[in-house]
């Protein structure tokens, strides 16, 4: 999961949008609720105009006392200062394509060790961005592409639950949000194919709060044999 920090929720959204296509989950949050929002859920960090901020410098290192290993990486209408470059991993201009910044950050975190942005895997299953075909254990476990965006999110939420309005929100595009039963019934598809593979549900109803995966620190687990 990616966190993009920035000042104008129009424009955080829409950046959103734009790694959504290239199946990275986001989130957004404003500069004042970054140290709040910022958990070991996610992988990487997107500031957004960083030469708007006061005090560039003091923020950054915030988030760092917050998430040490947590790499920070900016996007920026202008050419940042010496100074102000070197606080982050990379440095990207706004012209940067989807799909070049995307492959960097996911590049960066691989060559140092860290967890990969778009890396969703949870007690067997796979269902991270780079593979064509989700796994369990290793097999082949089919989904469509709107299946795989649920799991990914819960994988990304796990061990809390997920609403519906949380699922829908990333797993569907906005333009074509269907209502909350629709969850269900993809949940339904996605456990009714895992119970062909395991004769369990990959999915539960956390009460009262929405959906998570099932794991061994919850019920109806079954471990790879």
């Amino acid at each position: 999961m990616l966190l993009i920090i920035h000042k104008d929720e129009k424009n955080a959204n829409a950046v959103r949008e734009m790694f959504r296509f290239m199946n990275l989950l986001s989130y957004t949050c404003k500069p004042q609720d970054a140290k709040r929002e910022l958990s070991p859920r996610y992988r990487a960090v997107l500031i957004l105009n960083p030469e708007s901020f006061p005090d560039i410098q003091s923020f950054v290192t915030s988030l760092r006392d917050t998430a040490a290993l947590t790499p920070v990486f900016a996007m920026t209408r202008e050419h940042l200062p010496v100074g102000s470059a070197c606080l982050f991993a990379k440095v990207f201009s706004f012209d940067t394509l989807s799909s070049t910044l995307a492959k960097e950050m996911v590049s960066f975190s691989l060559d140092h060790g860290l967890p990969a942005v778009g890396d969703y895997r949870l007690s067997g299953v796979n269902v991270s961005a780079d593979l064509d075909v989700s796994t369990f254990c290793g097999k082949p476990f089919p989904l469509t592409n709107t299946e795989k965006r649920i799991l990914q999110f819960l994988i990304r939420t796990y061990p809390d639950a997920a609403t519906a309005e949380e699922i829908l929100d990333y797993a569907f595009h906005p333009l074509k949000t269907p209502g909350k039963s629709s969850v269900r019934t993809h949940l339904c598809a996605i456990n009714r194919k895992f119970r062909a593979l395991t004769g369990r549900p990959l999915s539960e109803r956390a009460e009262p709060f929405g959906y998570r995966i099932v794991t061994p620190k919850t019920k109806n687990y079954t471990p790879c044999l």
